[in-house]
């Protein structure tokens, strides 16, 4: 579970990519195929989130233990809990002493 102790609020850049479900074959002639691969797929997501150093601590040793296992995650537009894991580590942007941005990446699971 994504720890409790991050905000769950306090974020910018909050982008969703739906997931691309269709095949498309191209023909020799006329208009080309279209089929659906599947019912259901993964959705892209990035947002920053607005941290103090203890926690960019969380996020960061949360981010060495589950870099490849799916979590559960309350999505911030949906606000519904969601199955998720991380595509890329995040990446951590001083914005004083004591505040920093944690941009991350990750795919929510069907």
């Amino acid at each position: 579970t994504f720890p409790s102790s991050l905000p769950g609020s306090l974020i910018k850049n909050d982008s969703e990519t739906p997931p691309d479900r269709v095949i498309r074959t191209a023909m020799d002639a006329g208009a080309g195929k279209v089929r659906r691969r599947f019912t259901d797929g993964i959705r892209k997501r990035s947002f920053t989130f607005f941290l103090n150093k203890a926690q960019v601590a969380i996020l960061d040793s949360f981010f060495l233990s589950n870099d490849a296992i799916a979590f559960d995650f309350t999505d911030p537009r949906t606000e519904s809990l969601v199955s998720a894991r991380f595509t890329a580590a995040p990446v951590y942007t001083r914005l004083s002493q004591e505040y920093f941005e944690a941009s991350v990446e990750m795919e929510i699971l069907p």
